[in-house]
């Protein structure tokens, strides 16, 4: 996995760059998603590992210290973007996304609360991710930024 990591840093360098207008910026962030994506990816399996990266990504631009107004109105719309994405989700791909990625819960924490198995939330985990991505793409000026660093070079 560490080996696909590698491969994705030059994408997700360029989509961060974009997404945050500072390239600066963006090579320590890269390096932490990796970092944060790799730790993670030790306890659970990835299926569709550039959907985990970005999604890893996402979490990690959300987690950023307030800075300027125009840093702190980018944070703001991001989290618009991500809560209005959220809501387009199918209501199970939002209840998984929400307790294992927000609420820290495990699959089998998530597949209790549930009533689903572990298999059938980590499938619809990595779905949900998929889905999360293609509706932040589709939105607008920064989904297209989003969607030109992603193509595949």
């Amino acid at each position: 996995m560490r080996d696909i990591f590698k491969d994705y840093h030059p994408r997700l360098h360029e989509w961060l760059a974009r997404w945050l207008r500072d390239p600066s910026e963006a090579d320590g962030l890269a390096q932490e998603v990796l970092f944060r994506a790799a730790s993670q990816q030790d306890s659970q399996p990835v299926q569709e590992p550039l959907a985990y990266v970005y999604g890893v990504a996402l979490e990690v631009i959300s987690e950023l210290p307030r800075r300027s107004p125009a840093a702190r109105e980018e944070d703001a719309t991001l989290q618009r973007d991500i809560h209005a994405a959220l809501q387009e989700l199918p209501p199970l791909y939002r209840d998984v996304l929400l307790l294992c990625k927000r609420d820290g819960h495990s699959y089998e924490e998530a597949s209790r609360r549930l009533g689903l198995t572990a298999h059938s939330v980590e499938k619809h985990l990595v779905r949900a991710r998929a889905r999360l991505l293609e509706l932040l793409i589709e939105d607008g000026d920064r989904g297209k930024d989003m969607a030109g660093a992603m193509e595949t070079k």
